[in-house]
């Protein structure tokens, strides 16, 4: 039976924080070959996923809710030396990322902020599986059956 599955970003989303540590000289050429190399070399045997899900956050939101984690979480001072510049960079690998997968699979995209203020996590939830569902409901209208999912039992 089919299962449906949710991946907290995905593999390859890695790929974007290998991309920054390229251009920030952490990953040497050789370094980056190698990784992007058995980066492809793997993905030649994963299935895409059905859909991407794209919580949409802003640089500055993400840098807020580092600062607050280290200020009420002890143990994640290793988060002081993330900066703004770094966090932008990185929304701007993941937007590129989501793009490019757009072209392949449905992309439902959520913005976890309304006004300034951020959504309830229950909200965000009913939000994506409204889109969840309209967007089954298209593909039904469309193909006249539910998407059929793979199974990897």
């Amino acid at each position: 039976a089919a299962k449906n599955v949710v991946a907290d970003r995905s593999y390859w989303g890695d790929l974007c924080f290998a991309n920054i540590q390229k251009r920030l000289g952490y990953f040497t050429d050789d370094d980056y070959e190698t990784y992007t190399g058995l980066h492809k070399d793997m993905q030649e045997n994963l299935l895409y996923p059905s859909c991407i899900i794209h919580l949409k956050s802003d640089p500055q939101l993400c840098a807020k809710r580092v600062q607050r984690r280290m200020e009420q979480i002890s143990g994640r001072q290793c988060e002081s030396s993330i900066d703004f510049n770094y966090l932008n960079m990185l929304d701007g690998e993941i937007n590129m990322m989501v793009l490019a997968f757009s072209k392949i699979v449905p992309v439902i995209e959520v913005e976890p902020m309304k006004d300034g203020t951020e959504i309830a996590l229950d909200v965000l939830v009913e939000d994506i599986i409204t889109k969840l569902k309209l967007m089954e409901e298209a593909h039904n209208n469309l193909h006249g059956r539910p998407p059929q999912y793979v199974s990897r039992d």
